[in-house]
């Protein structure tokens, strides 16, 4: 979610979610990037820079450690020759995975899923074959023949190499022939809030759209993930509070209406749809999956008719900021949404598209939570 500069001295543990000051929240490390949005699929198991960066990533595992060469790729045997090679970078990951899953039911497409370890995932794909951004080499032979590219990075992996890591990617699939590219990326908090909001890992990959868009692929499209339902029985699950109810403490305004949620099992789906409509989706448009707006009081409401008994207590965001490592950046996100909302004043459109795109309108939240959402147990 957001990521902040610098690093902290001591590692937290991924199963106390900071949601009050006795807790380590690195749930909320990820409200946007898996959380809120987790977009960054991609390599999203190697070790981490410090604890905290580690626990927030690692349950998106994607890009690993190299397997010997004679091991890096895994063919399937029938693969029709009509189909179109589609390349998906954070295969193993929550987005690339719905990529690869809602591009195989299509029937449309071969896959070719891309991860630092081929020989663990040898039916992930069509094909499955090495890709390291840590080894540029490897991507030159990950897009080669590929009609196109899904490329999703993971900012608390990449951190400052973000933009390096996505420049690498880009210049391999134009240098490949790729012609259709598919970004994931974020709102650009830096322009819509005019500056007065840092949100580093939102900004920087809305800072990769021109260089894709410059690239000179025949067709190009930015896909947008939103808060993942799936945070809420995840990083993001309800915590026991110091007053021994069980819910979430946020510097965050309850009754505004500023989320912008889906299930990111059905990005897949989107993506699928704009490889297959490339003159819909192909110039540059953005496709927003979005299955619900809510407020976080209207997310507790529909947990609490479902039979939850969950509570919501709202912080100061100088009071939230001490925490823990980090707070004040994710403190800052939630200022932005509470300002401009998740996906800002623009979204109708994107939302609308993307709809369109993916051929059927998205689950709602209280869809999904019927059939996914619990308490944790040792709550």
């Amino acid at each position: 979610m957001c990521r902040t500069g610098g690093g902290h001295k001591k590692p937290f543990s991924p199963s106390k979610v900071a949601l009050h000051p006795d807790k380590a929240a690195v749930g909320f490390l990820r409200i946007a990037d898996i959380t809120f949005i987790r977009a960054e699929g991609v390599a999203m198991g190697p070790e981490a820079r410090s604890g905290a960066i580690a626990a927030a990533k690692r349950p998106l595992g994607s890009l690993r450690k190299a397997a010997p060469p004679q091991q890096n790729t895994h063919w399937r045997a029938s693969m029709s020759n009509t189909q179109k090679l589609i390349a998906v970078v954070g295969a193993t990951g929550q987005q690339g995975g719905a990529v690869v899953r809602a591009l195989q039911a299509s029937g449309q497409f071969k896959v070719r899923a891309l991860t630092r370890n081929p020989a663990t995932h040898p039916k992930l794909g069509d094909e499955v074959v090495l890709a390291d951004f840590n080894r540029p080499e490897t991507l030159k032979a990950a897009f080669a023949r590929a009609h196109g590219v899904f490329l999703v990075t993971n900012s608390w992996e990449a951190q400052a190499d973000e933009p390096r890591q996505a420049l690498a990617a880009v210049n391999a699939a134009k240098e490949a022939g790729v012609q259709h590219f598919i970004w994931s990326t974020l709102p650009n908090v830096e322009t819509i809030s005019g500056g007065t909001i840092d949100v580093p890992h939102f900004t920087a990959k809305a800072k990769v759209e021109p260089i894709v868009s410059d690239a000179g692929f025949a067709y190009h499209t930015f896909v947008i993930a939103p808060f993942y339902y799936q945070n809420l029985i995840g990083l993001m699950a309800p915590q026991k509070q110091p007053d021994g109810a069980v819910g979430w403490a946020l510097p965050l305004d309850p009754e505004r209406r500023v989320i912008h949620m889906g299930d990111i099992t059905e990005l897949g789906r989107l993506v699928a749809g704009a490889f297959a409509q490339p003159d819909l989706a192909g110039r540059g448009e953005h496709l927003a999956l979005v299955g619900d707006f809510l407020s976080f009081n209207e997310i507790i409401a529909t947990l609490n008719q479902q039979g939850n008994s969950l509570s919501f207590k709202q912080v100061p965001r100088e009071v939230f900021a001490g925490w823990f490592p980090h707070a004040d950046g994710i403190a800052a996100m939630l200022a932005y949404f509470e300002a401009h909302t998740y996906l800002g004043s623009d979204s109708r459109d994107a939302i609308v598209l993307a709809n369109k795109i993916a051929g059927q309108q998205p689950t709602k939240f209280a869809a999904w939570a019927k059939a996914n959402f619990a308490i944790p147990a040792a709550t």
